[in-house]
């Protein structure tokens, strides 16, 4: 099989074609939430089905933001009022609300909703986040880690290798690998849960994302920082700045943080370089992000650094941001040869510490390395003819490049 040059540079630009001009800009959806003193402390969304957990209650949306009702119907014997602080998650196809007092869960997008607290040890735990794998769910709280192993059955607490006292606030997966953020540092389980053992990063780490291999953690307040590791926790890189860590989401190629005080911020090349995205909301607390139908969600806080007119929830087409402009770092020296290929390729300019994962035109992953130094071979000889993605990951880059397999 051979693909001439233009043929290939076509697919390219079919498969990653950017349309440069746009400006980024936030709008107002808070139609039916409470207009004034409200925080949202949460967001979380289902397939074009949105929550926001608040200080003045749990609301859904079914159009993506437009307009929003107040859940009312949580059990009675959930101890939970309509319009209490509520926190909400997202994990596969289920929603869960919880309030200081009970854990709820709804099956069929906020309809109703069922008490959820089997197996947990203090109905006034705090939940800092839900997340699925598979059949299974995972939660973090103010004392540890819970996991329940399919639907009905109770929470069990996983605190195996955490240290006397864990809280857990956040939880992220890279592959099957199960990563958590805590007051003692990050915590990796490499079998579902059962056991935990310390990562190389041992500060108080509150809130965790992952992109692919990427992980992103890091704590927000005026002088917050981020860290990050390509190598799935064995090593990582810290960063400083004034606006890290307050709420961070990725999204295929992007990650985004939440700021304290200034908005919202966007990278896409591990974590390294940011660039604002908060144009129309760039004064506000971000307490909240999430992402459907191809749009950003952002939650706001009430307290210092959010003018009256930013509350509420916010949303912006991610393809505005993209087109805007996100900075990167310098992937254009990144080459791979030759091209095509009948096996073996040389990799040259990439960053230290890279993974390498190769995808086909499903966007399944076909071939996985983990690199050290900046040029290296990659053979491809396994693989059917055909043309391939190539993800070269680390903290410092986050780069795609075409190859044919002849």
């Amino acid at each position: 099989m051979h693909l001439k040059p233009t043929l290939l540079a076509s697919i390219a630009t079919m498969l990653f074609s950017v349309v440069s001009g746009a400006q980024a800009q936030w709008v107002r959806v808070s139609n039916g939430l409470p207009q004034q003193g409200m925080t949202v402390y949460s967001l979380a969304a289902i397939d074009t089905t949105l929550m926001a957990g608040t200080d003045q209650g749990c609301y859904r949306s079914n159009d993506l933001g437009e307009s929003w009702t107040l859940c009312s119907n949580f059990p009675a014997n959930s101890g939970i009022s309509p319009t209490a602080t509520i926190g909400v998650f997202a994990a596969g196809p289920k929603f869960y609300a919880s309030s200081f007092r009970h854990l709820v869960v709804s099956s069929d997008l906020g309809t109703s909703w069922a008490l959820d607290t089997a197996g947990l040890r203090n109905k006034y735990d705090a939940i800092g986040s839900i997340v699925g794998w598979g059949s299974m769910r995972f939660l973090a709280g103010n004392t540890g880690i819970f996991r329940s192993m399919g639907d009905g059955l109770p929470w069990e607490m996983i605190n195996n290798g955490l240290p006397n006292g864990t809280m857990a606030s956040g939880l992220a997966f890279v592959w099957s690998d199960v990563f958590a953020c805590t007051n003692s540092g990050v915590f990796r389980s490499t079998d579902s849960g059962t056991s935990w053992n310390a990562t190389s990063q041992g500060k108080p780490t509150y809130v965790i994302t992952a992109l692919d291999t990427i992980l992103v953690g890091g704590v927000g307040g005026p002088n917050g920082w981020l860290i990050t590791s390509s190598d799935r926790g064995a090593t990582w890189t810290q960063l400083y700045g004034t606006h890290y860590g307050n709420v961070l989401i990725a999204n295929d190629p992007y990650i985004f943080d939440g700021s304290t005080d200034s908005g919202v911020y966007v990278a896409k090349d591990g974590a390294q370089h940011w660039s604002p995205a908060h144009r129309g909301l760039s004064r506000a607390l971000i307490s909240a992000l999430t992402t459907s139908s191809g749009y950003l969600f952002a939650g706001t806080n009430q307290g210092s650094g959010t003018y009256p007119s930013d509350e509420g929830v916010w949303r912006m087409k991610i393809s505005d941001i993209a087109n805007a402009g996100v900075a990167n770092s310098s992937s254009a020296t990144i080459e791979l040869s030759p091209n095509p290929t009948t096996g073996l390729i040389t990799i040259e300019g990439a960053p230290s510490r890279a993974h390498v994962t190769v995808l086909n035109l499903l966007g399944q992953s076909v071939l996985e390395s983990s690199e050290q130094a900046t040029a290296f071979t990659l053979d491809l000889s396994p693989l059917a003819p055909g043309v391939y993605c190539v993800r070269i990951y680390s903290p410092l880059e986050n780069v795609t490049r075409m190859i044919v397999r002849e």
